[in-house]
């Protein structure tokens, strides 16, 4: 078991901010642990009364596996009652309904929970977990959390990915924790104030130059940014895998990117707008395409399945973390491991991955988004195709690059040559822009 002693300086600051200050934006890096952080401060303000009970939000996989059962494994921590209210309405409100001080609820039956207990809940804590998933405006939970944000006197944000898909989405992930305080009600308001449409119907908008500054003042009473560790981990290689097509995969990949139909067995696979074509592009890059609920092989070659197999050949000895994006993908990495491999739904993979039990890994980034830690179990990580979203991309990263790991750790992308892949990855390299424009102003030591 693990003693607060064992807590470091900057953590112990992140516990004393926690307390001190009624309305938290804490910004910390992945695997910085921010859940023991948040859990030794919500346990001090319960145990001095100035809060009666704390409502912690989490993504589904964090909120059973990492929020329910880290005070298990500190000392200080081991007396707290947690209780989960996710599973059936039923189960939720067990939880809800019970003694404990403490209780865990994942972000989608956040909506049930206000539309359940309205302002007639008895919590008046709220801690949310991976803030950045509240960066849609739109999204029903974002619209409801807001609604409800002054029933509690005490509101704590956490993220380690503010502004992986820009700027924009702080608005919203601001308003969860003061209502609109700052920034006020008005998504469109905000926009016109700190960007600039970059299409006629504005629905992109690019960042006006220096308005990070602007934003990040606005916000500087409640953003606190924990100090980067990420200098005391082993190096973090990441390597770009190029493979081409076969010529019979190619000629279908050209076809539809031109004309947005091709006939494959009498079937005529068609592209309604641009964002159906991207997704069967993507697709006949592996190989395959989607018809309605059939999966259609396009090729025997299979050249990204050769690709991987090259790959996992010459990393042989490395246990890994495979990510798939399509259920076909996660059919063809298993074939290509002939048995060697697990599911992280199985049961205890985590467990037996951690324990150096399982060589292959296999999951879909949404699998390990968030909060989930397994240094232990590896150090190398393969994308079978490239992660559309910056977030997700370096969220799977932090699954093994964090605290406790003890070796380099590389990751591998798989990338189509001439292909929209090669999209994929520049359009993660761009969205690198803004934690770089978010990085650069703290140093300057204005948060």
């Amino acid at each position: 078991m693990l003693n607060y002693s064992q807590i470091d300086t900057d953590q112990l600051a992140l516990i004393d901010r926690i307390y001190e200050h009624d309305t938290n934006f804490i910004y910390a890096g992945m695997g910085a642990g921010k859940t023991v952080c948040a859990l030794t401060a919500v346990s001090e303000l319960l145990r001095d009364g100035e809060v009666s009970r704390v409502l912690i939000v989490a993504p589904l996989r964090p909120a059973r596996e990492v929020w329910s059962q880290e005070h298990k494994k500190w000392r200080h921590l081991s007396a707290l009652d947690v209780a989960v209210a996710c599973g059936t309405p039923k189960q939720r409100l067990a939880a809800i309904n019970s003694n404990a001080p403490i209780v865990v609820i994942n972000i989608e039956n956040l909506v049930w929970f206000f539309n359940a207990f309205k302002r007639a809940h008895n919590f008046d804590c709220l801690v949310i977990d991976e803030l950045s998933k509240f960066g849609d405006n739109s999204a029903k939970s974002v619209k409801k959390l807001r609604t409800y944000t002054d029933s509690f006197k005490h509101c704590t944000g956490l993220t380690a990915s503010p502004t992986h898909e820009g700027f924009d989405r702080l608005f919203a992930q601001v308003a969860v924790l003061d209502g609109g305080a700052r920034f006020g009600r008005s998504k469109a308001n905000f926009l016109s104030d700190y960007f600039w449409a970059t299409d006629y119907e504005q629905r992109n908008w690019e960042l006006r130059p220096n308005m990070q500054k602007r934003i990040m003042a606005k916000i500087a009473d409640i953003f606190y940014a924990m100090p980067d560790y990420t200098h005391t981990l082993p190096p973090l290689h990441e390597h770009v895998e190029t493979f081409e097509l076969d010529d019979e995969t190619r000629a279908h990949y050209d076809e539809f990117k031109r004309h947005s139909v091709i006939t494959i067995d009498e079937l005529d696979i068609v592209a309604e707008n641009m964002a159906v074509q991207s997704g069967k592009l993507e697709q006949i890059t592996s190989s395959f395409v989607y018809c309605d609920e059939d999966v259609i092989t396009l090729s025997d070659t299979l050249a990204r399945k050769n690709a991987f197999a090259s790959l996992r050949a010459r990393e042989g000895a490395n246990r890994a973390l495979i990510f798939y994006s399509f259920e076909e993908e996660k059919a063809q990495i298993i074939s290509a491991l002939r048995g060697n491999y697990r599911l992280i739904t199985d049961a205890n993979a985590v467990d037996d991955w951690n324990n150096g039990k399982v060589q292959n890994l296999v999951l879909h980034p949404k699998s390990a988004s968030h909060g989930l830690n397994l240094a232990q179990g590896g150090h190398t990580v393969i994308c079978y195709s490239p992660i559309w979203s910056n977030d997700a991309f370096k969220q799977l990263i932090a699954r093994v690059w964090r605290r406790g790991q003890a070796h380099e750790v590389n990751v591998y992308t798989l990338v189509c040559l001439d292909s929209v892949d090669l999209i994929k990855s520049d359009r993660i390299e761009g969205k690198e822009e803004y934690d770089r424009l978010l990085n650069a102003y703290l140093k300057e030591g204005r948060v």
